[in-house]
């Protein structure tokens, strides 16, 4: 019975390490300061928190990057024709040329024209037939409409979502009221 009670004792001090690493950790911190910025998000145009922070943290590594530290794009949020404001050019590893990034004044900056770039993206409307509390249909639609290369996209935030449990973001109380009145470019439907 002894020997019963040190496995048990054992397994459950193991599970509050693993918990408890420095990436764990770490990413805990990206949540706790970047999660009032998503349901902002959310709030102004119907993309769920949970499925914007997830994505950040994906995308910007929970921040750690240099693309979210050195310019504030917690998106890898590329230039792209229309971007007439601040851009950085960045060499990934084995490339020959530069990769040009937006570089943002904050990560709201950041998070607002992601979230833009969504709204305005003609393959994502269907996306915003979606709840902002169906963060899977978001993530799958995702997958379909912008990372189509990565089979495993959705599975990655659903994931990260799940561990992190962000689908607590997107309640109905935290949704409302909505910061915003008019209704949104490129959307068809307008958000109360």
């Amino acid at each position: 019975m002894r020997t019963f009670y040190t496995l048990i004792t054992f397994l459950l001090f193991a599970q509050v390490s693993i918990a408890n690493t420095p990436a764990n950790l770490e990413i805990a911190a990206y949540i706790d300061l970047y999660d009032d910025i998503a349901v902002l998000e959310m709030k102004r145009s119907g993309i769920p928190a949970s499925i914007v922070l997830a994505q950040a943290i994906l995308s910007s590594e929970y921040g750690t990057n240099s693309i979210a530290l050195d310019y504030n794009n917690h998106f890898a949020t590329q230039c792209g024709l229309g971007w007439d404001g601040d851009t950085q050019f960045v060499h990934g590893e084995g490339e020959i040329s530069a990769t040009c990034f937006r570089a943002y004044a904050d990560a709201r900056n950041s998070f607002e024209d992601y979230t833009n770039l969504l709204m305005e993206e003609a393959s994502c409307r269907p996306l915003f037939q979606h709840s902002y509390y169906d963060y899977k249909s978001w993530a799958f639609g995702l997958q379909n409409c912008v990372y189509m290369d990565d089979k495993k996209y959705a599975n990655k935030l659903i994931k990260i979502i799940n561990k992190y449990e962000l689908d607590k973001l997107d309640n109905p109380d935290s949704f409302s009221p909505p910061t915003q009145q008019t209704p949104i470019i490129g959307y068809e439907f307008e958000i109360d």
